[in-house]
């Protein structure tokens, strides 16, 4: 018996749509628009990277059914996205791996490692950039206080029919 056979993911699911609520309702930002209202941001990036997690078990134990899934995947995305740094992850990401590539031909002589660093760097930057974009965009979407306060609606109704059948 694993864990995600039991009610629990429902749980999960109902805990996860009544943060999407609340989101929905109050929002993450203060009335001004400038800062995030601490606990709702603290809570809501804790239970999103739960629900992500957690959907990672149920696909791994092979106990997921295609519309809780989906529900968990789309709560704790839209929970977890619009709160990822702003910083440029990808640049960082792209560094590092170009710095292990150019170690790597350094018996080649100076121009190798130079056109191999430079190389690995920019298509991994240019690749990372698109990942990071297109992450930000689906957060963003994801994330926003209507789509939210839906989702949650749904995942409650989805947790609540999965009970009782």
């Amino acid at each position: 018996m694993t864990i995600t056979s039991t009610s629990s993911t429902e749980i999960v699911l109902i805990i996860g749509s009544i943060v999407a609520i609340v989101v929905g309702l109050l929002g993450r930002k203060n009335k001004d628009g400038s800062e995030f209202k601490s606990a709702i941001r603290a809570i809501s990036g804790i239970v999103g990277a739960v629900m992500i997690l957690w959907a990672i078990l149920m696909v791994v134990d092979g106990t997921w059914d295609l519309l809780m899934l989906m529900m968990v995947l789309l709560l704790g995305i839209g929970l977890l996205l619009p709160l990822l740094p702003k910083f440029n992850l990808g640049t960082i990401l792209a560094l590092l791996i170009a710095l292990v590539a150019g170690a790597a031909v350094s018996g080649w002589g100076g121009w190798a490692v130079l056109i191999t660093f430079l190389i690995v760097f920019f298509v991994l930057w240019f690749v990372f950039k698109l990942i990071f974009g297109v992450t930000r965009a689906a957060g963003a979407v994801l994330g926003s206080r209507w789509v939210l306060l839906v989702v949650g609606i749904l995942g409650i109704v989805v947790a609540v029919y999965s009970m009782t059948t």
